[in-house]
């Protein structure tokens, strides 16, 4: 059985830390919650972790090991995830710009955050550094597995709630819509710059 004393410090450090810092998801959990407040932007947050959670342990259960053999495979999930974050980012850019959101408009729902961690290289080097990291190997393995899962992601639910509350207090700043406009642009230029770091 997973030693959790052990390992519990040094794993929620390296959860912080790398879910917190900026990436495409957060980038788009910030526009979101600038664009649609916190409520309507929670499905995206709670889609991210939970997406996370199932990524995890898709890996634990094997999958990882097809990049292993198959090198070919983390070029595609680079081209594919490229690909759904400039879609993602036109959606940002082109949104209604409003500071009172048509309740028509649709941010990212709970399910396309939960399916985009499967095409998010960085969700696929975070989740395999930390298998690969910390010990999971004994007669036990799939319930460890779960365990360092469920702790990534409780750590990241707070992580990614605090990129959405970031989003609403810039809304204090965007008091027209064209500030508001240059905001989606700004965002939607970082999250297609990310694409570029995601092929060095």
């Amino acid at each position: 059985m997973l030693d959790l004393e052990s390992i519990i410090l040094p794993l929620s450090a390296f959860a912080f830390v790398t879910t917190i810092t900026p990436g495409p998801v957060n980038l788009m959990i910030t526009a979101s919650g600038a664009n649609y407040g916190f409520i309507r932007t929670l499905p995206f947050v709670l889609g991210t972790c939970i997406g996370f959670f199932c990524l995890q342990l898709s890996i634990a259960s094997g999958l990882g090991i097809l990049f292993h053999h198959y090198p070919s495979l983390q070029l595609l999930l680079k081209i594919a995830g490229s690909v759904y974050l400039l879609h993602l980012a036109w959606k940002i850019a082109s949104a209604a710009i409003s500071n009172y959101p048509d309740k028509k408009e649709k941010p990212i729902t709970f399910i396309q955050a939960s399916l985009f961690q499967f095409l998010n290289p960085k969700a696929w080097l975070m989740a395999i550094t930390a298998m690969a990291t910390f010990p999971v190997a004994d007669q036990h393995y799939l319930m460890n597995a779960s365990l360092i899962a469920a702790i990534f992601s409780l750590i990241n639910l707070p992580s990614a709630a605090a990129w959405a509350c970031f989003g609403i207090s810039m809304r204090r700043f965007l008091r027209n819509s064209k500030s508001l406009r240059y905001f989606n642009l700004t965002m939607a230029t970082l999250v297609v710059c990310t694409i570029i770091f995601m092929f060095y």
